[in-house]
Order: C-alpha cells, then sequence, then structure tokens
C-alpha cells in the first residue's frame, strides 16, 4: 500500500494544540502513489520524488518550497490545493537534460489551485493537465487578490502523450508576468480559457513578446482584463482564436500593445466592451466586423487591415466594421477626449 500523511499525524492547531507542532515542520519526500490526506499542513513544503504521482487531498495549507523532482513529477489535486505566501514552486530537473526537465505537471480536474501570495514560475515550465484516460475537468487558479504569476512558459495542455488537456483553465484574480527573452507561448493549448480579472505584462527584454497563442478553441474575457507594456520592445497578444469579451467585462489594451493575428472578437453585449489606448490594431486581411458591444478609442490608435508581418495592405477596402446592418447588432463607439484614430483601410459604419 502506498504510503500517506493522514489527520493522525498533524497535531491540529485548535485550541489545545501545541503550535510548535501544529504542522509538518521537515519537507517530507513523497514517492510514486503516495496520497496526503486530511488536516495536513506543511511549514517547510514537499518534494515529490523522481517521476512521482502524488496525490493531495488535504485541506490545509502549503508553505515553503513544493519540489518537482526530475522536473516532471506530477501533483493530482483531489482537493483544493490552498498555498501560504511563502509558497513557491521548485524544479530540480536533471542535468542531461535540462529543458525537458523543468516542466510541473499538475492535473486538477474541477478543483482550484488558490494563492496567497505571489508564485514564481520562472525558473521551469508549468503545465496543467487532464488525467490520463480519465475525466479532464476544469482547473481554476486563482490569486484571490490579485497575486502575481511570473512565468517563463505557463501550459494548459498536454505536453506528456500519456497525460490530456483539461476541459477549461480558468485564469483569475492574477497578474500574469513574462520573462522569457525570447517569443513564447505562455498559454498554450487547445482547452477553453477563461481569463477574469488578470493583467498581463511582458517584461521588458529584447524581442517580440508573444502573450498568448494557438488556442484553438477561443479564450473568454471575464471582468477586467488588461494587457499591458511596462515599456521597451512591442508586446503582440497573438493566436488564431476568438476572443469572447462577456457581460459586463472589458478587454483593454495598452499603449505600445499590438493586437493581432485573431480570427475574431465577439462582443456579447451592450456591455462587453473593447478599450483600445494608444495601441496598434491589425485587423487581418479581411477587416474584423464588431456588433452589439461598446468600442472606446483613447489619445493615438493606429488601424491597420493587415496582419503584424510588415506587408503592404492588399484591400485598402477592409479594416474594421461597426454593426451588421441591424439595431441589435449597433455598436456604441466612443472617442474619448483627446483621442484619434488612424487607419491604414478603412472604417465602416454599418449601423442600422
Amino acid at each position: 500500500m502506498p504510503s500517506s500523511v493522514f489527520a493522525t499525524s498533524v497535531i491540529s492547531t485548535a485550541p489545545g494544540g501545541d503550535p510548535t507542532t501544529a504542522y509538518q515542520a521537515t519537507a517530507p519526500t513523497f514517492a510514486n502513489g503516495d496520497k496526503i490526506r486530511g488536516h495536513a499542513m506543511f511549514k517547510n513544503g514537499l518534494s515529490l520524488a523522481n517521476s512521482a504521482v502524488v496525490t493531495w487531498d488535504g485541506d490545509g495549507i502549503v508553505a515553503g518550497p513544493i519540489t518537482f523532482s526530475n522536473g516532471d513529477s506530477t501533483l493530482v489535486l483531489s482537493s483544493d490545493l490552498r498555498l501560504s505566501s511563502t509558497a513557491r514552486f521548485v524544479f530540480a530537473p536533471l542535468s542531461s537534460d535540462p529543458d525537458y526537465n523543468k516542466i510541473m505537471y499538475l492535473i486538477a480536474p474541477n478543483k482550484k489551485l488558490i494563492l496567497a501570495g505571489d508564485l514564481d514560475l520562472s525558473a521551469g515550465k508549468f503545465a496543467a493537465v487532464g488525467a490520463s484516460g480519465g475525466p479532464l475537468g476544469d482547473l481554476t487558479i486563482d490569486g484571490q487578490v490579485r497575486s502575481t504569476i511570473v512565468t517563463q512558459s505557463f501550459f494548459a495542455g498536454s505536453l506528456d502523450p500519456n497525460s490530456l488537456p483539461l476541459d477549461s483553465l480558468t485564469l483569475k484574480n492574477l497578474t500574469l508576468k513574462v520573462v522569457a527573452s525570447t517569443p513564447l507561448r505562455p498559454l498554450n493549448s487547445f482547452v477553453n480559457l477563461v481569463f477574469q480579472d488578470i493583467n498581463f505584462i511582458g517584461l521588458r527584454t529584447a524581442g517580440t513578446r508573444h502573450l498568448f497563442d494557438e488556442i484553438t478553441n477561443g479564450v473568454t474575457i471575464k471582468g477586467v482584463v488588461r494587457f499591458l507594456n511596462p515599456g521597451g520592445d512591442s508586446r503582440v497578444l497573438c493566436g488564431a482564436h476568438t476572443l469572447v469579451v462577456d457581460k459586463n467585462s472589458t478587454l483593454y489594451i495598452d499603449p505600445g500593445v499590438v493586437l493581432s493575428d485573431f480570427a475574431g472578437i465577439t462582443l456579447v453585449d451592450a456591455t462587453s466592451t473593447l478599450h483600445l489606448n494608444g495601441c496598434d490594431f491589425y485587423t487581418g486581411a479581411n477587416g474584423l466586423s464588431l456588433t452589439k458591444g461598446t468600442v472606446i478609442f483613447e489619445n493615438k490608435v493606429r488601424i491597420f487591415n493587415k496582419n503584424y508581418d510588415g506587408a503592404s495592405n492588399a484591400d485598402m477596402t477592409k479594416a474594421l466594421i461597426f454593426g451588421n446592418g441591424t439595431a441589435a447588432g449597433d455598436v456604441n463607439v466612443r472617442v474619448l477626449g483627446g483621442a484619434y484614430v488612424t487607419v491604414d483601410g478603412c472604417i465602416k459604419d454599418n449601423h442600422s
């Protein structure tokens, strides 16, 4: 039988408990097949052995480092995992293949990873996947009070042929900082993605930054989602997918950010807002039709009817179309004081 940590092995912090031993004060290493159950709390973290698959089914809080030995260890969540403000993920890759062996696998169907502070994933790659051959489910990573995740590469799909993508991944109440110096795909997946109250930041380094890409099932925007540029080179928000801005939600593009290479933008109703602030907006070779929602222009916005590739525009009659000729499809267009728009192509008013 696999070894386990049960509630009886941890002294409770309830009245009468000994506060000096109210948590697992060591950093135990768990082997393949181990299960952590009950009110298990860890002060100094825990480790997963090489290639181990360990199940978390506790209701306590984990502080300190969670070490994924060999880089391909897997943590399966059978209950929500709550991290303290000191928790962090540590990668211990094999020197023989340091790039591959810097992947942390998290299998968490219909569970939450709840943060109480910032989480640094810059030392390796984060892979959230579904159970092999089992229910895929949904995973939510909740920063609660806008915690920050610093990441090199953030995957929400399968990097292992024995694993499967989740049905959906929700990132909420987070700031996501991208630290790699070359173009990357911090959210590379074939799952449904939901961004809820998120700030995306591409840190200032050389080269063009792809904030996310290759999301075939599209992205749903909830709350206020901002793509920010702290200065320096252009950051490219791209991917051949549809962006859906939900009700009472805003997609905000910061000055210096390029919005390009998407299949379309869907504004669900009048409360769905696309806020373009001093950015470049590439609508694609065939232009883009927007209906129903609200579009806000702030500062100087440049609109192009070609993808972000430096090529000349092929059709000057296409760029941005507002409305579809029906009252239900009319768009509320607002130009803030001092704002103006330059267009390479055309803007067409197709309101009722």
